[in-house]
C-alpha cells in the first residue's frame, strides 16, 4: 500500500486536484500546494472564510480527510439566514439513547430535516446533561451541513469514531509542520533510551500475534507447513508506521533525510517521539499497529486458502482462531 507523500512543487489545476481527491479519498496523496488549492475551494464552494477554519483535518482508517467545525456551521447560518429548531427530544431508557430531531428552514420555506444520537446510558448530573446537550449541537450541526450540501463529518461526531484523530492545520488549509520535539538533541529523532523502550513494547506484541499465528498452523509434530510465515517482522511493522506518522501530520518529514531507507535507521528512531510525546498518541500509535497486523493477518489468510487448500479442513475452526488472534491487544502503551 503506498502511503508516500508527493513531493512536486509543480502547480496543479483545481480540476487535477478534484480528480485526485475523488479518485482516491485521501487528501494525503496530495502535495502540500494541492492541499491547500483544495481546502481553498472548499471554502470558496461554501462561502467560507479559510481564516476562520471553518474545516479540520481527520486522520481516519488510514486517510486523510477533512471535517467541519463549529465555525462552519455558525457561518453557514449566517449566510444563509438558516432557522435552526429542535423539533423532537427523546430518550430510549432501554437502550440508553438520547435521540434529537432538528429542522433547519431556508428564508424562501423549504426546510431539511436530520437527526443525531448520543449515549446517555449510566450517566448522571452534570454528566447527563453535558450529553444531552451534546445531542442537540450534534443534532444542530448535522442538519446545517445536511442543508447546505456539504457532506463531511462534524466536529462532534470525531470523537465518537474509533482510530479517529484530528490533525492540526493553519489558517490556510495547509498541514502544520509538526514539532518533533522528542526531548534529544535537537528534537528530531529519539534518544536511544526512548528508543529502546518503544522497540521492546514493539517486539512484545509482534512477537505474540507472530506467535499465535504460528500455533494455529503446527502440525501434531511441532512442524510448520510450508507456505506458513511470521505476519510481520519489526521493521515491516515500524517502516509502516513511520509511513503513518508522516501522512496523518505527526512527524515532519523533512526530520528525514532524504531517500533514506528504513533499512537505513534506526529502527524506532522516529516512532518513538510519538510513543514518549503523549498518552494519546501512545494510544493511536497501537490502534494503527494492530490494523496493520490484522491486515497482514488477513492477507496471509486469503493467500494459504489460495495455495494450500489442505491446510483449511476446517475451515470455521480456523477462522476462529483468527478471530481471536486479531483480538490480542498490543502493549504499546505504557500503563
Amino acid at each position: 500500500m503506498t502511503t508516500e507523500l508527493a513531493t512536486t512543487n509543480k502547480p496543479t489545476s483545481m480540476p487535477e486536484v478534484m480528480e485526485r481527491v475523488i479518485a482516491m479519498g485521501d487528501l494525503s496523496k496530495l502535495s502540500p500546494q494541492d492541499r491547500i488549492s483544495y481546502y481553498a475551494a472548499r471554502c470558496e464552494a461554501a462561502g467560507l472564510d479559510p481564516r476562520t477554519q471553518p474545516f479540520q483535518y481527520l486522520s481516519l482508517q488510514g486517510k486523510l480527510t477533512l471535517y467541519a467545525t463549529k465555525g462552519a456551521t455558525d457561518q453557514l447560518i449566517a449566510i444563509h439566514k438558516l432557522t435552526v429548531e429542535i423539533v423532537e427530544r427523546r430518550v430510549d431508557r432501554d437502550m440508553g439513547v438520547f435521540e434529537v430531531h432538528c429542522r433547519v428552514k431556508f428564508p424562501d420555506g423549504h426546510h431539511v430535516e436530520d437527526f443525531a444520537a448520543v449515549s446517555v446510558k449510566g450517566l448522571q448530573g452534570d454528566a447527563l446533561c453535558n450529553a444531552y446537550m451534546k445531542g442537540i449541537t450534534k443534532s444542530k450541526r448535522r442538519t446545517v451541513l445536511s442543508a447546505c450540501g456539504l457532506g463531511m463529518l462534524d466536529e462532534t461526531e470525531v470523537e465518537t469514531i474509533p482510530g479517529a484523530s484530528a490533525v492540526p492545520s493553519a489558517p490556510s488549509g495547509q498541514l502544520q509542520p509538526p514539532q518533533n520535539n522528542s526531548g534529544h538533541g535537537r528534537g528530531q529523532y529519539a534518544s536511544e533510551e526512548q528508543t529502546e523502550i518503544y522497540i521492546r513494547n514493539l517486539r512484545t506484541y509482534l512477537g505474540q500475534r507472530n506467535e499465535a499465528w504460528l500455533d494455529r498452523w503446527m502440525e501434531d509434530n511441532g512442524q510448520i507447513p510450508d507456505g506458513v510465515k511470521d505476519l510481520c517482522n519489526e521493521w515491516q511493522a515500524d517502516n509502516h508506521l513511520v509511513k503513518w506518522a508522516i501522512q496523518t501530520g505527526r512527524l515532519d518529514p523533512a526530520s528525514m533525510p532524504d531517500g533514506e531507507s528504513v533499512k537505513n535507521r534506526q529502527i524506532g528512531r522516529y516512532t518513538g517521539i510519538i510513543y514518549h510525546r503523549s498518552k494519546a498518541e501512545q494510544a493511536a500509535l497501537a490502534r494503527e499497529l494492530k490494523r496493520y497486523i490484522d491486515e497482514q493477518e488477513q492477507r496471509q489468510y486469503e493467500m494459504l486458502q489460495e495455495k494450500h487448500p489442505e491446510l483449511f479442513a476446517d475451515a470455521d475452526e480456523a477462522q476462529g482462531m483468527a478471530d481471536e488472534d486479531a483480538a490480542i491487544e498490543p502493549e504499546v502503551v505504557a500503563e
